[in-house]
């Protein structure tokens, strides 16, 4: 009997989320209709884009990640920071366009995003067009930014959140033995400190030693960015920051961070007076994502010739692909397409990664090595991140490029294994037991502490694959095993500071560096493809609740609830249980 109703409501739970998926398909079909319908945005003359920044911006158009019903009924693209830099660019000549209106509240972009959207912004304000800042509260970032505008405008009561850069890294130890749960880590590189919060309740010296080192390196474009488009000299800009003196309007103002202290009335009166428009008339604002719609961004498919542009975004793991991340598996069939494809002349992998699974970037770089020997050069750019398993992949290039506040290197491998035989035994009353038939059999689970042998083990399969990582990189840079070694063990570099130690080859964004395969594939005419292509929000969707690949037919869910959280939380135990090439932290600055 209870198998029977257990029948009866897994029918009715499927009928349901069918039910759900039919619901989902027609309301995304009706909201493209209707979307396909709304008049497309009009550029008149005298308009002026509006930006505000208020969204993390993807490498790649629409690998944000983003998931569930708001990202369905949403049927706008989510624009990359490239579509966003041309945009920008081809702005600066649209007769149109007279200039950029740039109204920061929290600005969500990195430091290196940043530096995309500035090379735009310059060419932007080359072509003699105006650029006008203006916020309520100036997020450091936001600031950094706003600092190249023609005019920089605040609010009476705002201010400017300069305050530097931070690394802030909580520690898990002490906690983990109160609860009982203990973590094993195994490492190798002496600053390779992703397991540090795990066993420590402090970071080491190592780890404040080179993180102080590259965030000072970042600190520094900062003072060079600012003093140079605010006229301020670096000694007086470092004592601004130190004192925090921008932290009011006035007090911003009267240190040369601002130009003016105004309403936000008073700042679209500057803006008319400066287009010649009455009073009473309204301005023409677009932003950068009805611009694009009222004429997108073209390609030029007539062109044979290709440059393969594979964006490695987001972390590097085993299994399904996944939107904003790097599935091993999904990237080696589309390297394996890109190899095959007789019309692809070179391939840019540009990378946005803190790393991930060993097994994955291993399986990534055999196939960017099999590319090459194929003839076809392979050139990678780094973005905010190519570190760790991040670099890894960048070393099956045969040049690298980095921005000079990309975060790099992190050369180093670490296995964290948690235990939680102490939980279940001494807190909970749960006293797991075993039959083995042989040695090994119920080693290297959560449930029973590792014995020496077995830790040895672990350690040893760890020094094996940073050996090979070193072999990667050192065959890639033309080092020595002990050259890698001396700037590997673990260790962050900035782009700048890695470009010292000859971990890559040259500063600069993706547009030199497609410029570059150009150049090593020898040709003048190309088009530059994008890879992985990106589903549309619906398939999206529908695969997520149905657990299956959607194929122009709508399958039903087959697989329980439980059946599926089961699933994830093995997925990750099992994660962090296999070798991981991956940053340690995630960085801020004020």
């Amino acid at each position: 009997m209870r198998i029977f109703f257990q029948s009866i409501l897994g029918s009715c739970l499927g009928v349901l989320l069918a039910i759900l998926v039919v619901f989902v398909l027609l309301a995304g079909i009706g909201s493209s209709f209707y979307s396909a319908g709304k008049d497309t945005p009009d550029v008149k003359a005298n308009t002026v884009l509006r930006i505000t920044l208020d969204q993390n911006l993807p490498e790649l158009t629409n690998n944000s990640g983003q998931k569930g019903f708001s990202s369905l009924m949403d049927q706008n693209k989510i624009l990359s920071i490239h579509d966003y830099a041309d945009l920008i660019v081809r702005a600066a000549s649209d007769k149109n366009i007279k200039g950029i209106y740039f109204a920061p509240k929290l600005m969500a972009v990195s430091q290196t995003k940043r530096e995309v959207l500035e090379e735009a912004l310059k060419t932007f304000r080359d072509s003699g067009k105006f650029i006008y800042a203006y916020s309520e509260f100036y997020t450091g970032p936001a600031y950094h930014l706003a600092s190249l505008a023609d005019k920089v405008a605040i609010f009476p009561n705002g201010g400017i959140d300069l305050r530097g850069t931070a690394a802030i890294v909580p520690h898990f130890k002490t906690l983990s033995d109160k609860i009982g749960v203990n973590f094993e880590t195994y490492f190798a590189g002496k600053f390779k400190s992703a397991t540090e919060p795990f066993r420590m309740d402090h970071m080491s010296d190592a780890n404040k030693l080179q993180t102080h080192s590259y965030l000072q390196s970042l600190y520094g474009e900062i003072l060079s960015d600012i003093t140079r488009n605010r006229s301020i000299d670096s000694m007086t800009l470092q004592n601004i920051i130190n004192t925090y003196a921008s932290r009011n309007a006035r007090t911003a103002k009267e240190h040369g961070l601002v130009d003016q202290i105004v309403y936000e009335d008073e700042m679209l009166q500057l803006i008319k007076d400066k287009l010649g428009l009455d009073k009473d008339e309204k301005i023409n604002f677009i932003s950068l994502s009805d611009y694009y719609k009222s004429e997108p961004l073209k390609n030029k498919l007539s062109e044979k010739n290709k440059i393969a542009v594979v964006y490695a975004e987001g972390n590097i793991h085993d299994g399904p692909e996944q939107a904003g991340t790097i599935s091993g598996d999904q990237y080696v069939k589309i390297l394996r397409k890109i190899r095959r494809d007789e019309d692809v002349k070179a391939v840019v992998l540009r990378i946005d990664s803190p790393g991930g699974s060993a097994m994955a970037s291993e399986k990534i770089w055999r196939e960017l090595k099999l590319i090459r020997e194929d003839g076809i050069p392979v050139v990678a750019s780094m973005g905010t991140y190519a570190a760790s398993g991040g670099y890894y992949i960048a070393s099956g290039a045969q040049y690298i490029e980095a921005e000079p506040t990309t975060i790099t290197g992190s050369i180093g491998v670490f296995i964290l294994l948690p235990k939680v035989d102490e939980l279940m035994n001494d807190k909970l009353g749960v006293n797991v037991d075993t039959v083995r038939t042989n040695r090994y059999s119920a080693s290297f689970t959560p449930f029973f502490a590792s014995s020496p042998d077995e830790q040895k083990i672990l350690q040893s399969e760890v020094d094996q694959i940073y050996e090979v990582f070193l072999e990667r990189v050192s065959e890639a840079r033309n080092m020595s095993r002990d050259a890698v070694n001396e700037v590997a063990q673990g260790r962050v570099w900035t782009g700048k500071q890695a470009l010292d130690r000859g971990l890559v080859d040259q500063l600069g964004n993706l547009s030199s560096t497609i410029k570059k395969a150009a150049e090593l594939a020898n040709i003048d005419e190309y088009r530059t493809v994008p890879y992985p292509h990106i589903k549309d929000p619906l398939y999206q969707l529908i695969e997520e609740l149905t657990g299956e690949k959607f194929d122009a037919k709508l399958k039903f869910l087959r697989t329980k609830p439980v059946d599926l959280l089961h699933s994830e939380i093995k997925s990750e135990l099992k994660t962090w249980s296999q070798p991981q090439a991956r940053m340690p932290m995630d960085i801020i600055y004020n």
